[in-house]
């Protein structure tokens, strides 16, 4: 048989045609693949990185708001920024306030005085939780407010939306920290305040038992001394908490604009590949360092109908020490493992190092638990697990300090799982042991060290 192949004019023009669709669609694929849309993404970091510190609602976060809104308008539908009243010393006045208190409530116990101690621990320990896990104070009525600014960005379905993803991040950078100090000296004050109530109120039992509770009166030698370690631990609670934070503030490249960058990059990608039955979500907060008020304003005021799930993140440095975060310090009451595990679960399938994981007690808390808050799955992607070192809150917070590899990574995980759930919308109406993104891989959820 003879072979005609090549010699055909037709034959010929055909071939170079499909080469020409080919290349083209190459051409196209390679201009989006992640590795590209992380360099766009640290390109973005980069120039925002260049307004300099950005305290939670001041000029300087608000023009960082206003260049990724503009950024933004390039690829979605519709972009819009939010005022949001944020009080800029919520997250440490705790560190102010308390510690002085203590000393204070130690030395109404020396002089018999217990019952107004008990008071003075019961209001302290209420103001720590009320700061730490609501994001409020007892005298934020008082505290002057400033105006920080959300941006949201929405890119719709390109057919039907039957599930609602939510990428999120925040712009604004943290104080600096005394990295000379061990943690945050929030576990001492906090046994400091325990300590506290506990002796006042043995202090009060025992006043009242021998009929002198109204007056003034002066410990005999072991109570003395227990109240002399009252006084201890109080100072030193004030010593380490005063000399914590810094008035002046972290650059904050990698916590947190390598989020905001990741979200830019994921807004281009997802303009060009549109999913069919997926709304897309792109979310700036402020006021994150200030107890994420700027997150909870956000999902207090918005109301999403329909299957919902937030991916945040938070803090992307090394990509040895990248994590998937299912639950965190504010968290309160049950909550769903599920998105944590799928997107985990499919970072391990693509050959990444990645753990999955909860936050301890004490460990702090990121954008998603206020969407948790608010019933919505959420999960953060992040290399600030505990344990890790990491320039976070530091002058070291800057943009070499980000790796293009966990960029590129955070960005493959989001549009495999985006992808997965534009081609099997109904996969997560069976439970994650009956389907999964790895089509038989499993792996358990595994305590983060």
């Amino acid at each position: 048989m003879w072979d005609l192949k090549g010699k055909l004019p037709f034959w010929g023009r055909k071939k170079k045609s499909e080469e020409k669709v080919k290349e083209a669609v190459y051409k196209v694929n390679s201009a989006l693949s992640p590795a590209v849309m992380a360099k766009k993404a640290l390109a973005h970091i980069e120039k925002l990185s260049m307004i300099g510190e950005r305290p939670a609602a001041s000029r300087s976060s608000r023009r960082a708001a206003n260049n990724i809104a503009s950024i933004f308008e390039g690829f979605t539908d519709s972009v819009r920024m939010d005022t949001v009243k944020i009080d800029p010393l919520l997250g440490t006045f705790w560190t102010k306030i308390i510690p002085p208190l203590m000393i204070l409530s130690s030395l109404l116990i020396f002089v018999g005085l217990g019952y107004v101690a008990i008071l003075i621990s019961a209001l302290s320990l209420f103001e720590l939780f009320l700061e730490i896990a609501a994001g409020r104070s007892l005298l934020s009525r008082f505290m002057v407010k400033n105006a920080g600014h959300n941006v949201e960005a929405v890119l719709e379905a390109g057919k039907e939306a039957s599930r609602t993803v939510i990428f999120s991040s925040h712009l604004d950078s943290a104080r600096l920290e005394n990295r000379a100090e061990d943690k945050l000296p929030l576990g001492l004050t906090m046994a400091s305040i325990i300590y506290n109530l506990f002796i006042s109120i043995a202090f009060t039992i025992e006043e009242i038992s021998k009929g002198i509770m109204l007056r003034i009166n002066i410990p005999a030698f072991l109570p003395f001394l227990a109240i002399v370690l009252s006084v201890i631990l109080s100072v030193s609670a004030l010593m380490k908490s005063w000399n914590f934070y810094s008035s002046s503030f972290s650059p904050g490249c990698g916590d947190n604009l390598s989020g905001v960058g990741v979200c830019l990059a994921l807004s281009e990608y997802f303009s060009k590949n549109r999913p069919d039955s997926v709304r897309l979500i792109f979310v700036s907060f402020d006021g994150e360092e200030c107890c994420r008020q700027g997150s909870l304003d956000y999902y207090k005021k918005n109301r999403f109908e329909g299957k919902v799930e937030n991916i945040n993140f938070d803090g992307l440095y090394r990509s040895e020490d990248l994590a998937v975060i299912s639950r965190e310090a504010v968290d309160r009451g049950a909550v769903d493992d599920s998105l944590a595990i799928v997107l985990g679960d499919t970072a391990k399938a693509m050959g990444y190092a990645v753990k999955i994981g909860r936050l301890d007690m004490l460990s702090g808390a990121t954008d998603a638990s206020s969407a948790r808050k608010y019933g919505i799955t959420s999960a953060t992607i992040t290399c600030m697990a505990p344990g890790v070192e990491s320039p976070a809150h530091s002058k070291g917070d800057i943009i070499q300090s980000i790796s293009l590899k966990t960029l590129e990574e955070a960005i493959s995980m989001a549009i495999k799982y985006v992808n997965a759930m534009d081609e099997k919308e109904s996969m997560f109406e069976k439970t994650v042991e009956e389907d999964s993104l790895l089509k038989g891989k499993r792996y358990k959820l595994t305590e983060i060290d």
